[in-house]
């Protein structure tokens, strides 16, 4: 049939083109990814290390696309944009019921690249991270991988025990710097005044604004403030602290998810005191899961504070009550979500106090 080599060649390119199209959404996703992750660490305080697109220490052709130093250890995190849902059952994660177990396996061996390159690091102190962009993202332990969204990544690094000192993390840095990885993205300072000038580095390599923001909100959290609200000395005068870990006051570990369900009101501190509402519920079926949602806005003593509020899902074992951010229900600009930890003393216990999760943050108090 005449013109049928040339239809045949016609067809072939097109293929060729629609697969090229898919190839290239899938790299813009990815780009779009990293970004969104660069711009959540840029909210970690000032003593964390952050560095964007590093190659991966003996494998030319792959990269590392977040590395952070900070006193909780060193983290190497994977970003992806996935689509679909996702889901993270027994420590096995899966996305649109497929098992993402390759990708859990290269984020693992990405962390153990990077402890063997740098001597100065405990190998307990290197941490494999995957960190996905949307709200309904689970949050938790793939095998030796913790799983986390842009929302929760801060509390989840800022979270956990401190385990290296100020000279230890300048070992590290130096090492990682002497290879070449690359260069490092100032942390976001967590209660610091708008910058008038300067860009923060995103991991696509363009540069672009990022709003000097107050870290904080939780139960626990939330007086974040736009930076241009805060005076120029409150920056100075307030430190960031890493919090207690509750779990070492004694919970009673008769309570149950049902002795707390309920609204808890009450003071928070995130550099600035704050009020704020928590409304808790029992997860049907299971004897220590919860769900709640946190509602914060302005009190008398800082009416600046905006209003808002997320969920919130964790646990209630052996006495202690730890839950942790998933999706925003009202997000005011600039705000990021962070969890709490409490011990729980009685089955009436009409008050619970405890831990902000985040080092830019403090304690709480809550009564029914």
């Amino acid at each position: 049939m005449a013109g049928e080599s040339a239809r045949e060649m016609a067809r072939r390119q097109r293929e060729k083109a629609e697969a090229l199209a898919r190839s290239a959404e899938r790299w813009e996703r990815g780009a779009e990814g990293e970004s969104a992750t660069a711009e959540a660490l840029a909210l970690l305080p000032p003593d964390w290390t952050v560095l964007h697109d590093l190659p991966w220490p003996g494998r030319p052709r792959a990269n590392i696309d977040h590395l952070v130093v900070g006193p909780s250890g060193v983290f190497v995190i994977d970003s992806k944009n996935w689509s679909g849902t996702v889901t993270l059952r027994d420590g096995e994660l899966r996305q649109n019921g497929r098992s993402r177990a390759r990708i859990v396996a290269a984020a693992s061996q990405a962390a153990d690249a990077v402890s063997a390159a740098t001597p100065s690091s405990r190998p307990d102190a290197v941490h494999a991270v995957l960190c996905l962009v949307g709200d309904e993202v689970p949050t938790g332990n793939a095998g030796k991988v913790r799983v986390c969204s842009t929302g929760t990544l801060v509390s989840v690094l800022t979270g956990m025990p401190v385990v290296l000192d100020v000279e230890a993390k300048a070992r590290i840095c130096q090492e990682v710097r002497s290879v070449g990885w690359g260069r490092s993205a100032p942390a976001q300072a967590p209660l610091s005044v708008a910058r008038t000038s300067g860009n923060s580095r995103s991991s696509g390599g363009s540069s672009r604004r990022v709003l000097s923001l107050v870290l904080g909100l939780g139960l626990v959290a939330a007086a974040a403030l736009l930076a241009p609200r805060l005076g120029p000395a409150i920056a100075h005068i307030i430190t960031p602290s890493v919090p207690q870990d509750s779990s070492t006051t004694a919970g009673d570990p008769s309570t149950t998810p049902a002795d707390i369900a309920g609204t808890w009101r009450g003071d928070y501190a995130c550099g600035k005191s704050a009020r704020g509402t928590l409304d808790i519920k029992p997860v049907k079926g299971s004897d220590t899961k919860v769900r709640a949602t946190f509602r914060f806005g302005p009190s008398n003593q800082n009416p600046d504070i905006l209003t808002g509020s997320y969920r919130l899902r964790g646990h209630l074992t052996g006495g202690v009550l730890e839950v942790e951010p998933t999706r925003w229900v009202q997000q005011p600009p600039g705000y990021v979500m962070v969890g709490f930890r409490a011990p729980v003393t009685a089955p009436k216990a009409k008050t619970i106090e405890g831990d902000v999760t985040s080092s830019a943050c403090q304690t709480f108090t809550f009564r029914r």
